[in-house]
């Protein structure tokens, strides 16, 4: 016999928003499927939250978020509500997981860590660790 399927209504998107996102940073690395979501949805803290909103926005989280969610109109007064089910809910943390994976692997190419190139193959980025011995070499002044 197969589970239901249980519709959750959000009734703030916002709100929803921020803890979907606050699941995904804080157990980045670490998830484990016998935790209790609510256990994983621990607020940021106040030292971590700068770095918070530069890895995962609280906009770009919106999107990925509303283009998942289920929309449903009312008839009478044209509302439209957000709904999700278990198998919504583990695609929008599964994107937004691999958003904060982009915008890390991003932040370190800027800072020049890490290099990246297009790899037409793999339809897909490619990365790795920048070579220093290399740019020292070619740093070097030429002796005769």
């Amino acid at each position: 016999m197969s589970e239901p399927d249980w519709w959750y209504v959000i009734t703030d998107l916002s709100d929803f928003t921020d803890k979907a996102r606050s699941i995904v940073y804080n157990n980045y690395g670490s998830w484990d499927n016998e935790s209790d979501v609510e256990d994983l949805m621990d607020d940021v803290s106040e030292n971590e939250q700068e770095d918070f909103d530069k890895m995962l926005s609280h906009q770009e989280c919106l999107v990925i978020v509303k283009e998942n969610l289920k929309r449903e109109r009312n008839k009478k007064t044209k509302k439209i509500r957000y709904i999700l089910n278990d198998e919504i809910f583990v695609e929008i943390i599964t994107k937004l997981n691999d958003r904060l994976t982009s915008n890390i692997m991003s932040s370190l190419v800027q800072k020049g860590l890490v290099e990246s190139a297009f790899d037409d193959e793999e339809n897909d980025f490619v990365f790795w660790v920048k070579n220093n011995e290399d740019k020292n070499e070619a740093e070097k002044p030429e002796t005769d």
